[in-house]
């Protein structure tokens, strides 16, 4: 009996690792989709209160190689900093390289949980 408790604790461990695992990855790659649709053309997040003005194209790059993400690829603009090399190295720069740049379906935005519209032409 003691036997079969461990093995069933051990795969309610292991279920709930692989679980919490990949439901924190899905919320990466959708931060990261949420952070790329609130920047503005240029990349740089709009000023709100005291927040800088910020180009955020490295990370949603990052991002971009990250997930394999092609429209994170085209929103980011090809933008690639140093941190982004150090951290995934001349491999992922080169899968970088290789992947292709897809345009979002949607131009603009709702973004529920905040309350805000990002509203775009193209």
């Amino acid at each position: 009996l003691v036997i079969s408790q461990i093995f069933l604790d051990l795969a309610v461990f292991v279920w709930t690792v692989l679980f919490l695992s990949a439901f924190l990855h899905l919320i990466r790659h959708y931060m990261v989709h949420t952070l790329a649709y609130w920047c503005k053309p240029n990349g740089h997040i709009p000023c709100q209160g005291d927040s800088d003005d910020i180009d955020a194209r490295d990370q949603i790059s990052m991002g971009a190689m990250l997930f394999n993400d092609e429209t994170l690829k085209f929103l980011s603009q090809g933008v690639i900093d140093e941190e982004n090399l150090w951290t995934f190295g001349t491999k992922g720069l080169e899968a970088y390289q290789a992947l292709p740049a897809i345009v979002p379906e949607e131009t603009s935005k709702f973004l529920a949980d905040s309350g805000n519209y990002m509203l775009r032409s193209g």
